[in-house]
């Protein structure tokens, strides 16, 4: 009210503060109701409170910005001394390293929304049975290395924080980039980089934090940017940054390893864990893996699946270089007994020979690396191209097949190399034409036997054996096999062809073992 005096204008504000400090335990806020809210109140001091009451519960980084324009410059570094570490937070991009007071209320309300976050990531992958659970401990959380007054603490999303207290841990969202995002073009990225590199020199870590969630990257670029950094904190802190901002994340650990030193890279990886960042489809490097950590864990006995299904017989093995608490040892040694131990430090050294896709992808479902569909359609992909390779297969071999009765039979014989002295006519015989089934004359001028011909021929013979050896009643196809050996038998007497012992041709003609 404008006419109202100021202290009960105070006395308004000050309770409005009281109902949306009340509120935000209950609803996150869009930052146009931030906005509108901040128009309503005239007071710095509440404004400034509200603001800060409000600024873990926006929806977004980016919108909260908008909101905090409608500030005045006194008002915005009230806030900034009011939040201190806490101004950093985004409430979309929430991975990171953590360490906050939780005696006080601002950075207690970020701890609130961090698990809130976590929850909401933990509620969506246990919904969906293809996804894998990739947590440090098991239980589906997204929170790793917590400590909680100095001594390890296991942070889960339904942990009620204390008032009291100071808690560390680092957060690593599950949330992939869609396929459809596009990283930054390389012209943008040459211009970042320069703006990167100068940021870094000025305005340190912080600043560096807030400029590379402006953008996208692809696995290179991300690389690329923290190797141009010295200190190691501050690449590690960057990379767990980017983390969440690479499109084509199965390639990032690959990248940084071509980009880091391997006390980086440990960091790295104990930081955002083996699960969230292994691709077992490329999984030739320097492995470093305590075996009595989870993830660590699964990864080794992946690779150990992997040398399996890989190594060559009469080669080297893929698993090289293998140490177990520092001593050199063998997979065998290693499997032996109960398989993998659940304790101690294993390194080795993986080279692949021949990719086993299967397995490959059989350990890729228990990474973040995974994506069920993609996957489908990459083996929808795989199976309909197997199919047309079969379909072309199938078509040729009956192209074949329909070449070969229209020259002859698949089993050809050459009469003349049985009768040479006087070609052998087709002889008329009961379900048999004078001229076998697509029959041609041959190229020396003699009628070529179809297949039908020689397999009654061949009944004939049996059946004769048969007859001879009381065995049982010749079949119909024997009996009109018979037959036709009959007719045979004359023509080839009345040709005074030996027909008796005929012997197979090497030559032009080849007479089958009947």
């Amino acid at each position: 009210d404008a006419h109202m005096p100021p202290v009960a204008g105070a006395l308004v504000e000050q309770n409005a503060l009281v109902l949306f400090h009340s509120a935000a335990r209950l609803w996150l806020f869009n930052w146009l109701v931030v906005k509108e809210l901040l128009g309503m109140l005239t007071q710095t001091a509440t404004r400034v409170a509200l603001f800060c009451t409000l600024f873990p519960w926006v929806e977004a980084r980016v919108g909260l910005e908008q909101a905090e324009a409608s500030l005045t410059a006194m008002e915005r570094r009230m806030v900034k001394e009011e939040l201190q570490t806490s101004y950093d937070f985004d409430p979309g991009h929430c991975s990171g390293h953590y360490r906050l007071d939780l005696s006080r209320p601002r950075e207690r309300d970020v701890c609130c929304r961090v698990l809130m976050v976590g929850d909401a990531d933990k509620r969506r992958r246990t919904e969906d049975e293809r996804l894998p659970d990739t947590s440090q401990t098991g239980t589906w959380e997204n929170f790793r290395n917590g400590v909680y007054r100095g001594k390890p603490h296991e942070v889960l999303s339904t942990w009620k924080p204390p008032a009291v207290g100071i808690v560390e841990f680092d957060y690593v969202s599950t949330w992939r980039l869609s396929e459809a995002e596009t990283p930054i073009s390389n012209t943008a990225y040459e211009q970042f980089c320069l703006q990167f590199l100068r940021t870094a020199v000025k305005g340190g870590y912080d600043a560096l934090k807030a400029t590379v969630r402006q953008h996208w990257f692809s696995a290179a670029q991300a690389a690329r940017l923290v190797a141009a950094l010295d200190d190691l904190d501050t690449i590690v802190r960057v990379t767990v940054d980017l983390y969440g901002q690479v499109v084509d994340l199965d390639n990032f650990l690959r990248e940084l390893d071509k980009r880091l030193e391997p006390p980086q890279m440990n960091e790295v990886i104990h930081r955002l864990g083996w699960l969230n960042l292994w691709n077992p489809s490329t999984p030739d490097r320097t492995y470093e893996l305590d075996l009595g950590e989870r993830d660590h864990y699964i990864v080794a006995d992946g690779l150990f699946a992997l040398n399996a299904a890989e190594s060559p017989i009469d080669g080297p093995a893929c698993i090289q270089d293998l140490k177990y608490k520092q001593r050199t040892t063998s997979v065998s040694e290693m499997l032996k007994g109960a398989g993998l131990p659940h304790e101690g430090v294993l390194t080795l050294t993986y080279k692949s020979t021949t990719p086993n896709v299967s397995v490959r992808r059989d350990q890729l479902r228990k990474t973040l690396m995974y994506n069920p569909e993609k996957l489908a359609a990459i083996v929808k992909a795989e199976n309909e191209k197997a199919a047309s390779e079969a379909r072309a297969a199938e078509m040729d071999r009956r192209k074949k097949l329909a070449q070969m009765r229209k020259h002859g039979s698949r089993v050809a014989v050459n009469v003349e190399a049985v009768t040479p002295e006087k070609p052998l006519e087709t002889v008329p015989s009961p379900g048999v034409g004078r001229t076998p089934r697509g029959g041609n004359a041959s190229p020396r001028g003699s009628t070529t036997m179809s297949g039908m011909t020689f397999h009654l021929l061949k009944k004939g013979l049996q059946a004769a054996k048969a007859q001879e050896e009381g065995d049982t009643p010749p079949t119909p196809s024997q009996r009109w096999g018979k037959a036709l050996l009959g007719a045979v038998m004359s023509n080839a007497r009345k040709s005074e062809s030996a027909f008796s012992s005929p012997t197979p041709d090497d030559g032009d003609g080849h007479l089958p073992n009947i």
